[in-house]
């Protein structure tokens, strides 16, 4: 069994902490404390908590790559849409508290700002790709005007991005089944375009 890393292990412990307690509620003494090492040793590794949270995100985004690059090719174009749709479900249970405290995190921190812009940018263009080839293989109908399909991905992500955020404003749990309702709501806005077969 492979042994995870001291730098590893004070990413999952703060991932853990900020889900349960929130981003402000938890210092570098506390992540810390959880794992049974000295505040000098986190330091070792990281500066600060917003370096930690800068590198959280750096690996929530390298599991999104999994999601809209590599896929499994023998599969059928629709169920590889689902399985992308579920694959990124279960990211935003992961990471929570990312996604619940987004726009507080970026105002606090322009450099998590731009690497959040950039990524963005370039996951916009990817998912575009993906929804083409959903049309090329026959499964989803081109829309007629050329800018709906550019705002169907744009209302998709915004969904995404600030669906925990409603949840929350709500009182709905955190759930399996309260954050997969955010994900119908994606495969909501795409059925009309779909090409039943």
């Amino acid at each position: 069994m492979k042994r995870v890393s001291t730098r590893q292990a004070i990413l999952t412990t703060a991932t853990d902490l900020f889900n349960d307690q929130g981003t402000a509620a938890v210092s570098t003494n506390h992540i810390a404390e959880a794992m049974g090492i000295s505040p000098g040793n986190l330091y070792y590794h990281f500066a600060n908590k917003e370096e930690i949270i800068r590198h959280i995100h750096q690996q929530m985004v390298a599991d999104m790559d999994t999601v809209w690059q590599a896929g499994d090719d023998s599969l059928p174009a629709l169920e590889k849409f689902l399985a992308a749709l579920a694959a990124l479900q279960g990211m935003l249970v992961r990471y929570q508290f990312f996604q619940k405290e987004l726009s507080v995190l970026l105002v606090n921190d322009p450099e998590l700002a731009k690497a959040c812009k950039k990524v963005r940018k370039a996951r916009l263009k990817e998912i575009e790709a993906f929804f083409e080839y959903l049309i090329e293989s026959g499964v989803m109908r081109r829309p007629q005007d050329k800018k709906t399909l550019p705002r169907l991905i744009r209302i998709g992500w915004l969904i995404g991005d600030y669906w925990l955020d409603f949840l929350s404003i709500e009182g709905e749990p955190l759930n399996d089944k309260n954050i997969g309702a955010g994900i119908d709501l994606i495969r909501e806005i795409i059925r009309p375009y779909l090409i039943k077969g």
